[in-house]
């Protein structure tokens, strides 16, 4: 598509939601596009990177379930800065069992206490508004809101894609043929079927089983099944953690292990200094016993020249011979 002075630039993703629109949103981003990052994202039920449409965001891609609920209150202006509003559709009876499901997986785990097993309807502010939890009237909800939103987008004349959800997380080909008319012209389809190819995980696209027994029983199935998942999930973490803090002990064990013989091996460097101290002390004291040595001969020759010259001026001749050979005898030692 040419990208025309003052054209628009972004797209609109909205809808029933539970439809793979987090998905869209990171498919779109691989692909180049500037999107909601990771830090609005809940890896734990697939959902997030959401950004309010409308009101001049940041982003080339904006994602708002809720957008049905205030589509109407938007001005021209800020549709007019959408190319094209992305709507994925789900099996209805699948994405009111899948919102269903998880806030009351989400009211279980928060408060333990209360039996959610049970409960259709709820109310967080005493006197407040009650809502109901159900599958089939969150199905009415959806669709009252869907109507909505096409409505609005068709007033307004706004382009809109309809995507089928689980199809475009099988065909990358069907994604592109849909929405290559309203993407940067940058974009090729082969990258942006790389960016498919490293998003997509077809096996999350999840289909609840055919009605046996009534919705609330599918739904009930599904509750246990996400329970069983966050317990299997938790039960990995703990045996990480331990494994891991086992790990860590080793680590303490092997360094205590190495200090101690560090310390060891300090003991004996330690020992060997002062035992080389004491034999420089030793070899000090040598040095001046034997420098008071060399003192003590020095004085004694000293000693013995003087008397042998004294003794060979002696007026007796037989001093002198005596004294001739002693001083041989001396010489030659």
């Amino acid at each position: 598509m040419t990208e025309a002075q003052g054209s628009p630039t972004k797209i609109a993703i909205a809808g029933p939601g539970r439809s793979g629109t987090s998905l869209l949103v990171k498919i779109l981003n691989a692909a180049g596009l500037n999107t909601p990052g990771s830090e609005t994202e809940y890896d734990e039920i697939n959902a997030g990177r959401e950004s309010r449409i409308g009101i001049g965001s940041p982003f080339d891609v904006d994602k708002d379930p809720w957008l049905y609920a205030y589509a109407e209150s938007l001005s021209d202006d800020a549709w007019s800065e959408y190319r094209a509003l992305v709507i994925p559709i789900r099996n209805l009876r699948d994405a009111s069992i899948s919102r269903s499901k998880n806030e009351r997986v989400s009211r279980l785990v928060d408060d333990p206490e209360l039996d959610h097993w049970r409960w259709d309807t709820w109310g967080r502010t005493p006197g407040g508004a009650i809502s109901r939890t159900n599958a089939s009237e969150i199905g009415n909800v959806l669709s009252t809101g869907l109507w909505a939103l096409i409505e609005v987008a068709t007033a307004k004349q706004i382009p809109i894609v309809l995507l089928n959800f689980p199809a475009f997380t099988r065909d990358p080909d069907y994604l592109w043929s849909q929405l290559s008319p309203y993407l940067p012209e940058g974009i090729t389809r082969d990258a942006f079927v790389d960016a498919w190819k490293v998003t997509v995980r077809p096996d999350l696209a999840r289909e609840f089983p055919p009605e046996s027994g009534g919705p609330d029983i599918v739904e009930l199935q599904a509750m246990v099944s996400d329970l069983s998942s966050r317990i299997a999930k938790l039960k990995k973490q703990n045996a990480e953690s331990t494994s891991s803090l086992r790990e860590r002990d080793w680590q303490v064990d092997e360094l205590g292990r190495i200090l101690a013989e560090t310390r060891a091996e300090l003991a004996r460097t330690q020992s060997f200094a002062e035992m080389s101290a004491s034999l420089s002390n030793s070899i000090a004291e040598n040095n001046r016993l034997v420098a008071h040595v060399d003192e003590r001969i020095a004085e004694t020759n000293e000693r013995i020249d003087h008397m042998f010259a004294v003794v060979e001026r002696s007026s007796q001749p037989l001093l002198r011979k005596i004294a001739r050979f002693l001083r041989n005898r001396f010489d030659r030692r």
